[in-house]
């Protein structure tokens, strides 16, 4: 594996439509690095919640910077221009919600998570520990 395989980066425009379109190409990103199974599903889910939530807090025709890395797990940082939104986990979200849920669900999957506002520019960046690509027990 060489330094560049051992990196995700994408810039899109901020659109819903984008999301998808993303995962995908994490989830293979992923799978390149034989992180599969319930893990690979985890992570394609915190890096689509986390996607999903920038691209509704980002104003019209402004970008969104998804990028990953590998170490002694997992890093993945969201960038976007937040047009004054300022994210934060919700703790009193109730079932019924129909929104509030996805930063719940990535605090929960993840072993950190951090939010680094400045101005209009917003990145969260979460950290999971992962048994090291290529390992056998990558996969679980």
């Amino acid at each position: 594996m060489t330094a560049d395989d051992a990196e995700f980066k994408r810039t899109f425009t901020a659109s819903a439509s984008e999301v998808a379109v993303v995962r995908h190409a994490f989830a293979g990103w992923l799978a390149e690095h034989r992180v599969n199974g319930i893990r690979a599903e985890d992570w394609s889910l915190v890096m689509s919640e986390l996607v999903a939530n920038a691209c509704t807090a980002s104003p019209a025709d402004s970008t969104v910077d998804v990028h990953a890395t590998f170490a002694d797990g997992v890093t993945l940082m969201v960038r976007n221009r937040s047009g004054g939104t300022v994210p934060k986990v919700g703790r009193g979200v109730t079932g019924t919600a129909l929104s509030g849920r996805g930063l719940l669900i990535v605090e929960h999957l993840t072993d950190s998570l951090v939010f680094d506002v400045n101005g209009d520019d917003v990145r969260v960046v979460c950290w999971a520990s992962l048994t090291p690509p290529g390992s056998a027990s990558a996969a679980s």
